[in-house]
């Protein structure tokens, strides 16, 4: 009978010492991510969702860097980040600051939605643009709606 592709896995990583460098980083990095979920859950104890929208995506030098899936998130996170790096200077002394990236499509697996299509232009009719160009006082959007009639009138009848 095989062995399960985990166990496997995990005899490699554990007697290759080449590879222990980056098991331990990896070690450390979920460690880091457990005492994320818990800071950011008395940080932020309103945003339930939000353990799922951000994680601890590396450690470099003494940073921490969180990702997360978007701008208005990763400014949440902006206002909390002396709390969390109390945190986790609490478990890891070697800490010193904490950087946050944002990063769209990790969190959803998949290809940003596409743009809703633009609502069709309805054209406004000669008469409407004349009656709006004379009921409106001199300022650029007359000027502009001037230039529009104009545009208009060269199409109509090119010399």
């Amino acid at each position: 009978m095989a062995r399960p592709a985990s166990n496997t896995l995990h005899t490699l990583l554990s007697e290759n010492d080449t590879l222990q460098p980056l098991v331990a980083k990896l070690r450390r990095v979920n460690s880091l991510q457990q005492i994320y979920i818990e800071a950011l859950a008395s940080a932020l104890p309103e945003l339930k969702g939000f353990a799922q929208a951000s994680r601890v995506s590396a450690i470099v030098g003494p940073t921490i860097v969180i990702s997360t899936a978007n701008g208005p998130f990763a400014a949440k996170l902006k206002q909390v980040i002396p709390t969390l790096l109390l945190k986790f200077q609490m478990q890891d002394h070697e800490l010193k600051s904490i950087r946050i990236e944002v990063q769209p499509d990790w969190a959803s697996g998949s290809a940003p939605p596409e743009a809703a299509p633009s609502p069709p232009r309805l054209p406004i009719s000669e008469a409407q643009l004349t009656a709006l160009t004379h009921n409106l006082a001199d300022s650029p959007l007359k000027g502009a709606l001037e230039k529009i009639k104009k545009r208009r009138a060269r199409k109509k009848n090119p010399d």
